[in-house]
């Protein structure tokens, strides 16, 4: 009893290493892309002025955002495998356990989520350009 006690105390403590290392790596991400969006304020300004619309402008952020995120869904997914390669010259079990339809599942959500996240940052740093003042640009 008093093993499993320790057991669940363990992964409780990884639990939340892991929840910290996730909300670290999000605030880092957003704020990498605010950045990259902010160095293009004045293009974004000029479209505006030119009369572009919205989507117009959008349009050209969000595909290089999904771009983005299939490459870092792609290099997740390469050290994922490495990881269970390495697992599997270790403890030859660990395939035979979880089988490859998880696997797949986990890469594929791997995947979807670099892109969904990219997508979302993205989204919020242009929104906040596209909807300012056109004679503020320069105060932010």
């Amino acid at each position: 009893e008093q093993i499993g006690a320790n057991i669940r105390s363990f992964n409780l403590v990884l639990l939340l290493f892991g929840g910290t290392l996730l909300v670290i790596s999000l605030i880092l991400l957003n704020n990498t892309i605010r950045v990259s969006i902010f160095s293009k304020r004045y293009l974004i300004n000029t479209m505006k002025l030119v009369g572009a619309s919205k989507g117009f402008i959008m349009r050209p952020f969000l595909w290089d955002s999904v771009r983005q995120g299939l490459y870092a869904g792609l290099i997740a997914t390469a050290l994922f495998i490495a990881m269970i390669a390495g697992l599997n010259r270790k403890l030859p079990d660990v395939m035979m356990l979880a089988g490859n339809m998880p696997l797949l599942y986990i890469v594929g959500a791997m995947m979807a989520g670099g892109v969904v996240i990219s997508l979302l940052f993205t989204t919020f740093a242009l929104n906040k350009f596209i909807n300012m003042n056109s004679a503020r640009i320069h105060l932010y």
